[in-house]
Order: structure tokens, then sequence, then C-alpha cells
């Protein structure tokens, strides 16, 4: 089979066209047709000039597409290629149209020289490690009865009061609350207004019975503390109100805050129950509940991110302890990866470059870029066979040195 990729502009010099033209595969890949007002939101945040299309012949038949963003990692943050967009009409799949997309998308990257890192939200969860992703962050799906939402551990402090705000006009005060918790935990991409309007867009026919999103935010005498967006869907089918209480974002800056949060989403009157499918896989509500067994949690794979240029990835977060390897990197996808890589550094940052020296250890680029957000641990992939170690001990001390708390969380599917 023989087809071309070419920049969406290029066949659509206008932007609403170009749009309409690159939703036109996503619909035919994804088999679903968003509502019009919810394609408001995603032409808000779409970057078509980064966007690319397969054709055979006059037909398209494939999509990508790149959101530029700016993702929290272990001490600061770094320029993140948000691959988005990925889709192959059902004529044309497992014929090298995603292979040959991904491949231009990512040395498109490279010769950008902007973005060191790549991250994607995966529809499948075995596509991506083909093309050098790995799980770099795990999310919470948890729903928990009311009955069972007894919390008499957590922390209170009374002096907090709560606040409903209309989600559209809430970005004043829940935009130093997310900041704040980007600040120390990796994965959270930097949020702008256009992203705002995006995680609020609420479009009647996408809430399946549900009520208009809210937010409530929990207030002290020095600001925000933290927020929760969330919807309630009535149930009467059982003679007696049985709704739940769905939580789209929950953020807090303190235990007390989240304590609080959590506490008024159990307190909400006609609901039995709180669930939540993409909560921080270290949420404490976890340890808060005096009968976690009645929770009903699956913690499943959530961010995956690959280093593009993996020398600038690795020096631009930070180590939780002192760290002088160096590491042999198998990179199939992105020759420039491939070889052994001397990295040196600690709690104040890292240099990375090639050397001649003899490995301590030997991993693909997937493996590498699993760990690079410190949530997923090099020793769990040694112990799946993913890893060789040539110098013992070598893999207990990378492990310690790029692991990092709090655990690393996408707040939104981009």
């Amino acid at each position: 089979m023989t087809f071309e990729l070419r920049p969406v502009l290029a066949d659509r010099a206008d932007e609403a066209e170009a749009f309409d033209l690159l939703h036109k595969v996503d619909v035919s890949a994804f088999g679903d047709e968003p509502e019009p007002e919810s394609l408001k939101a995603d032409r808000l945040v779409a970057e078509l000039d980064r966007a690319v299309l397969a054709w055979d012949g006059d037909q398209p038949v494939g999509s990508i597409g790149v959101y530029s963003l700016d993702m929290s990692v272990p001490g600061g943050s770094v320029k993140t290629a948000g691959v988005t967009w990925v889709g192959v009409v059902p004529t044309h799949r497992r014929r090298g149209v995603m292979s040959a997309m991904m491949n231009e998308r990512h040395q498109a990257i490279y010769d950008a020289e902007q973005e060191p890192v790549a991250a994607l939200w995966a529809s499948q969860s075995p596509i991506y490690a083909r093309y050098g992703y790995g799980v770099a962050s795990r999310h919470l799906s948890a729903k928990i009865e009311r009955r069972h939402g007894a919390m008499s551990r957590a922390p209170i402090d009374p002096s907090l009061r709560l606040l409903m705000v209309e989600p559209a006009d809430d970005a004043e005060l829940t935009q130093p609350v997310y900041d704040q918790v980007r600040a120390q935990r990796p994965g959270m991409p930097a949020m702008n207004t256009s992203w705002h309007t995006w995680c609020v867009q609420d479009v009647k026919a996408d809430r399946e019975g549900a009520s208009k999103l809210k937010t409530v935010v929990v207030d002290s005498a020095d600001g925000p503390l933290g927020y929760a967006r969330y919807a309630v869907k009535h149930a009467w089918d059982k003679g007696y109100a049985d709704g739940n209480v769905q939580i789209r974002q929950l953020v807090a800056t303190t235990p007390a805050s989240g304590a609080a949060l959590w506490r008024h989403l159990f307190s909400l009157d006609l609901f039995e129950r709180a669930a939540g499918w993409n909560l921080p896989s270290d949420d404490p509500i976890q340890t808060w509940l005096d009968e976690p067994r009645h929770a009903q949690n699956q913690v499943s794979d959530a961010l995956y991110v690959r280093l593009i240029r993996l020398d600038e990835a690795l020096q631009q977060r930070t180590y939780s302890a002192d760290l002088d390897v160096v590491i042999d990197v198998r990179d199939p996808w992105a020759a420039w990866n491939t070889g052994r890589w001397h990295l040196s550094g600690g709690t104040e940052g890292a240099k990375c470059a090639r050397t001649t020296r003899s490995a301590d250890v030997a991993l693909d680029i997937s493996a590498l870029s699993a760990i690079y957000m410190g949530s997923t641990s090099l020793g769990e992939l040694f112990a799946a066979g993913w890893v060789d170690e040539h110098s013992p001990g070598s893999v207990r001390k990378i492990s310690q040195a790029f692991s990092h708390s709090p655990a690393a969380w996408s707040p939104f599917v981009f």
C-alpha cells in the first residue's frame, strides 16, 4: 500500500475547513460523533500547524496532531509534545499508516529542537510501547458508597469554608490551587485560558443524564486551598434516591482541604456514592477511609511518556539521590538516542552525555521513558525482565534516584 503524509493545512488553507477535515478522520477512526458544541473547545486548543493527515489518493485515512505543552517533572518542568488526534480509518488499519505518522511526528519534534519529551493518553494500552512510550503515571478509579465514606482519622480544619462557583468562572480561584499542586506533582500540564475552557466544557448531550458541571472551592483566610469539579446523576429506579456523584477533577494543596472536599462529596443528599475515574494513584482517600475494603478501586495506566532527546530530558529534572551511572539505551525508532549515556546528578540537577564507559544497566527507550516521571520504578521493570543489570546494585541506585513523591498525575486527557 502506498500513502502520503501531508500537513493538514497543506490541503485546507482555511483553518475551519482544516479542522473539519481533521475531525472527519477522527470520527471515522473512533466511531463516535462528538456534539458540535464540544468541538468548539477542541478547536480552541487545536494546533493545526502541527497536525498531519495520511492520504490514500484523494482519501484521508489517518490523522495525528501535537499540542505544545509544558509538563511538570521532578524539580521543574519540561516542554512536552502532547501527541493527540491519533487514528486510522477502519479500511486502512495494520498497513503501516500509524507507524509512518508516529515516526514522522517524532522526527519533526526532534528536528524542531524545542521539546525533548513527548506524552500521550492511549486509547488502547498495547499500542504505544512499540514507538518507545512507557507508562509514566497511573490513575486511580474509585467508587465509594456513602455509607462507607466515614473518615474519622482524616484531618479537620474548622476555619475552612466551602464556596460553590460556576465552572466557567472558577479560574481565579482554581488556577492558584492547580499551579501550587503542579509545582510539587509531576505529569501536570501548565494550565492556560484555552485549556481551562476545554476542561470545564459541559455539553448537555455528553452528560448522559447527569447534571450541569459544578465547582466547589475550599477557601481559607490565606486564599483557596483546593477545589473539586463534579456532576450529580439522580437514580430512583430502586424506589428511593440512589444517585451518583461523578468527580471530574479534585485538586487540593493540603490534607485538610482534600478531606473537606471528600466530606462534601459524601454529604450530598439523594446521592449514595461518589466516583472518580481519574484520581491520583496516591490519593489519600485510600488511607482516610475507615472501611477501605468497601471502596471499589482500580489502578490503571494513564500518561505515556517518550523521551525524544533523552539527554536534554534527563537534564531537565532533578533526582532524589546522588547518581553516577552509565545507561545503555536501545531505541530502534530514534537512532540518535541509541548508545551509552553517562548520567550524573542529584537534588540540584544533572548532566547527561555520551560515553564509552561500560554500562551499568541496559534497557529499551520505553523503559527509560516509563521511569522518567518518578512513579514507575526501574526495580519493577527489572523484575519484569525489561532491564539488564551489569553492575550489581545499579538498579536499586537508579530506582532510588529517579523516584519521586507525590506520584505523577495528569489531571485531564489531552
